[in-house]
């Protein structure tokens, strides 16, 4: 068969209607293969009419068009077509559990808070339990049940000290540390200002929210001579038999100091010091106007 000149024009007008273009290459490859292309006989069904020389070529143009279209649309670039591009999958990195330190209690004991920042805080091994406030700087390494210690940054180590559960100390004839037995206020400043090994002054009384307080500045006498040879060296003079081995026997000596607070609540008497553990009279001074102030905060609880 001639090539039919209207081919061309057919394609692209065919496609111009459906709102495609085809590159030109495919339509004039289209176009050539359509004019060297015998036709073939078609097979008649029965009861079928058959088809006139332009109904078949119409029917020849739309299946070339048919099969143009899908091959353009494969072609690289086309825009459509082919195997989806994945979208890439993102993977979640699981964030790394933050270490926390344990914190080194003082004397590899347990239960203590470590530093404090700045604001009210409540103790929660100690009983009686109490709330005190503190600056920053400050910090808990003793917490024990009947002991609780509060700590500078300072390189002070607990100059408050609270105690519970706790007897006036006394050394018997064979130097062992015995307490005299439950003690009340007046029982406690009684056995400190009478004990021979210790110089006690500026003795008042003061209230310590709501809390009747005896407050007793305390050191030792230089004269004294401590009756039990492991007393001697050092000049010191037991003042606190506790209930637990932490603490037991805790006193002044050679150049401490302390100040002592004896609390009178209903269940118990309870005692605190602020301690200066070296340097005389003079280092207790700016040990007491750093501690006083946070010690005058302390609140204790009803049991």
């Amino acid at each position: 068969m001639n090539r039919s000149p209207d081919v061309a024009v057919v394609l692209r007008a065919y496609l111009a209607d459906d709102g495609l273009t085809a590159p030109d290459r495919v339509l004039d490859v289209v176009d050539e293969r359509i004019g060297r292309q015998r036709q073939r006989r078609s097979w008649r069904l029965p009861r079928r009419p058959s088809m006139n020389t332009y109904a078949k070529l119409a029917a020849g143009v739309a299946a070339i068009v048919f099969v143009a279209i899908a091959g353009w649309q494969l072609l690289p670039g086309s825009g459509s077509g082919g195997k989806p591009t994945p979208s890439p999958t993102s993977v979640s990195t699981p964030r790394p559990t933050p270490t926390v330190e344990p914190i080194a209690c003082e004397n590899n004991l347990t239960g203590c808070t470590g530093p404090f920042v700045a604001g009210e805080h409540r103790t929660s091994n100690f009983a009686p339990a109490f709330r005190f406030t503190t600056p920053s700087g400050w910090g808990n390494y003793v917490a024990l049940g009947s002991i609780y210690g509060l700590t500078t940054s300072l390189q002070r180590a607990d100059p408050i000290l609270v105690w519970s559960n706790v007897q006036p100390a006394q050394r018997d004839a064979a130097c062992v540390l015995s307490g005299t037995g439950s003690a009340s206020v007046d029982d406690w400043v009684g056995y400190l200002t009478n004990h021979p090994g210790l110089v006690v002054s500026n003795i008042h009384q003061t209230d310590l929210n709501g809390t009747p307080v005896r407050i007793l500045d305390v050191a030792p006498d230089p004269t004294y001579e401590a009756p039990c040879a492991d007393d001697r060296p050092d000049r010191t003079v037991p003042i606190i038999k506790s209930a637990i081995p932490e603490g037991d026997g805790y006193g002044v000596g050679f150049s401490s100091r302390a100040r002592i607070y004896v609390v009178g609540l209903e269940t118990e008497t309870v005692i605190i010091t602020i301690y200066s553990y070296s340097g005389g009279d003079a280092a207790l001074t700016p040990i007491l106007a750093e501690a006083e102030p946070i010690m005058q905060t302390f609140t204790f609880e009803a049991p």
